[in-house]
């Protein structure tokens, strides 16, 4: 599966204000025994997709990695790209990602 994705709204990262080409599938937790990721937000330059200081939980997907990029799921409920530089990933005790991955 080929997905384009536009960045040309993108103010900030690498690939800000260039059209890329991803090859791959997103697939919200390819392994339910692969531990959730979870990432707070240092940055908002969209308050309508993202909150600063919140957690969100990020979404694995290397080819958007490899951009710079991290596919987190947003405000608007969606799988959405952002810079990487944005959020710092962080660990959580597997009982309290069983609890925020239920939700």
């Amino acid at each position: 599966m080929r997905v384009e994705y536009d960045l040309r709204n993108m103010t900030r990262g690498k690939y800000a204000g260039k059209r890329i080409n991803i090859v791959g599938a997103v697939n919200r937790r390819k392994n339910p025994l692969t531990p959730a990721q979870f990432a707070i937000c240092l940055r908002a330059d969209e308050p309508e997709l993202l909150t600063l200081r919140k957690l969100y939980e990020v979404i694995p997907d290397q080819s958007a990695a490899e951009y710079g990029q991290i596919r987190v799921i947003d405000e608007t409920g969606e799988f959405n790209l952002f810079p990487v530089e944005d959020f710092v990933l962080i660990r959580l005790p597997r009982e309290v990602e069983e609890i925020l991955t239920a939700a």
